[in-house]
């Protein structure tokens, strides 16, 4: 009965371990249930196989089945959706597609583009207040920079401006139109790195400042 008890804490605290480490991102219950199955199961099928030391009260076969199921599950939770678009949206659920796997961190870093980010920002403004949208924009890019070991795509500077824009674009931009085709309107027009040009010089934008810190352009000032 002991070694069930102890299964049942280990496997406990590895589900915890994995949900916090492995972006299981099944809560905190599923991944401590997981957890605990494995454990339970790898010691007992571990015991009939090879005897414990004398005195041991947990097998070290149990936490080994406990980390595999929740790594496992983390693997499963991080696939790619099937179908994801990152453009040319023809629906509204396709763009929250996106945004979920764009907040798991389930679209690999290299296909989340630059129109990628232009539709996550204006489906968070289309949802929040414009100061909610952009720190929330903020807060997600950083987490998943950190989650695909990317640790130079956050720029302040660059995250701010854009941020900006288009709030001034979706405020004014065919307005009555479904949110996927108002985002293909406004990546056809504003889609490129020309706005940004428009306002600043390239040194300013590559520089380390502009990288930790918001900077206003050096050439044309903002209208909004």
């Amino acid at each position: 009965m002991l070694h069930i008890i102890w299964s049942i804490i280990v496997g406990a605290i590895v589900g915890w371990i994995a949900e916090l480490t492995l972006g299981a991102r099944l809560g905190f219950w599923k991944c401590a249930l997981l957890g605990i199955a494995g454990s339970i199961i790898g010691g007992l099928i571990a015991r009939l196989l090879s005897k414990p030391a004398p005195g041991s009260a947990f097998h070290p076969a149990g936490f080994i089945m406990s980390r595999s199921c929740c790594s496992i599950s983390g693997s499963s939770s991080r696939r790619r959706p099937h179908n994801l678009k990152t453009s040319n949206f023809t629906s509204d659920a396709e763009v929250a597609a996106l945004v979920e796997a764009f907040e798991t961190g389930t679209i690999p870093a290299s296909e989340f583009t630059h129109v990628a980010h232009i539709a996550v920002a204006l489906s968070y403004l289309e949802d929040l207040a414009p100061n909610q949208a952009r720190e929330r924009m903020r807060e997600r890019i950083r987490a998943f920079a950190v989650h695909h070991g990317a640790g130079n795509l956050y720029h302040e500077t660059l995250t701010t401006f854009w941020m900006r824009l288009l709030e001034h674009v979706a405020q004014t931009y065919d307005v009555d139109l479904p949110l996927c085709q108002r985002i293909n309107l406004i990546v056809a027009r504003w889609g490129t790195s020309a706005p940004v040009q428009a306002h600043y010089t390239r040194e300013l934008i590559a520089s380390k400042a502009a990288r930790e810190n918001w900077i206003p352009p050096d050439r044309l000032p903002l209208p909004f």
